[in-house]
């Protein structure tokens, strides 16, 4: 082997373990596992919520960063499909017309609890942030 190619071999190598080291670290802070505090292989809503702190999403989404989405707000950080009067409406449970980060942070977690188990599988946590209009 000449050293050219030992040269190509090396950065290709640590190429690579700056790539494979780059997604460990985005996956273990913002993904599941990361937000599983207590391992069970589920996200309570506690743990979900710990997901917009890793994140700063519900900062992201409160644009007036009053500690509330209003409607628009709310419509601006989901899916169109998403945006309807029957998700917000469900989601304020005071019936304030806006949302509380624990009303859109449990309103959302239980929208996609498809099994009702009160946490978020894996499968559950990765069609809620998708359902998100946000990159993750």
């Amino acid at each position: 082997v000449n050293s050219k190619e030992a040269r190509m071999r090396t950065l290709t190598t640590l190429v690579t373990a700056l790539a494979l080291s780059a997604c460990a670290s985005v996956g273990g802070t913002v993904g599941f596992p990361a937000a599983d505090a207590d391992d069970n292989d589920m996200l309570s809503p506690s743990e979900f919520d710990e997901v917009f702190d890793d994140t700063g999403f519900y900062g992201e989404f409160d644009v007036n960063d009053d500690g509330m989405l209003s409607r628009a707000e709310y419509n601006e950080a989901v899916d169109d499909a998403y945006a309807t009067d029957a998700f917000f409406m469900g989601y304020d449970g005071d019936r304030s017309g806006s949302l509380s980060r624990q009303e859109f942070v449990n309103g959302w977690c239980n929208s996609w609890d498809s099994d009702r188990s009160g946490s978020l599988d894996s499968r559950e946590f990765r069609a809620a942030i998708n359902a998100l209009d946000t990159d993750m």
